[in-house]
């Protein structure tokens, strides 16, 4: 899994990345999450949050948290926010 450190514009969709959890903060406080379609889409495996910017592909971001670590990730979907 590729570490990125930059903006989402640098992703390729449905390719999981792990992040830094400066950049998780980020995009979760940037606007407000956006929802993710409960019809016609698969269910999604579990995530955090989800962001979009108006009509663009839906980023999922999630976090793992163990006894020694916690790590950060975020996956760009095929699906477009249309909320």
């Amino acid at each position: 899994m590729e570490q990125i450190r930059t903006n989402l514009e640098n992703m390729e969709i449905d390719r999981v990345y792990e992040i830094t959890e400066e950049m998780y903060g980020y995009y979760l406080g940037v606007i407000p999450p956006v929802k993710w379609p409960e019809k016609g889409y698969p269910k999604a495996v579990a995530f955090g949050f989800a962001f979009a910017e108006g009509a663009e592909p839906i980023t999922l971001f999630t976090n793992v948290h163990t006894d020694t670590e916690d790590r950060y990730f975020a996956q760009m979907t095929r699906v477009i926010n249309r909320f």
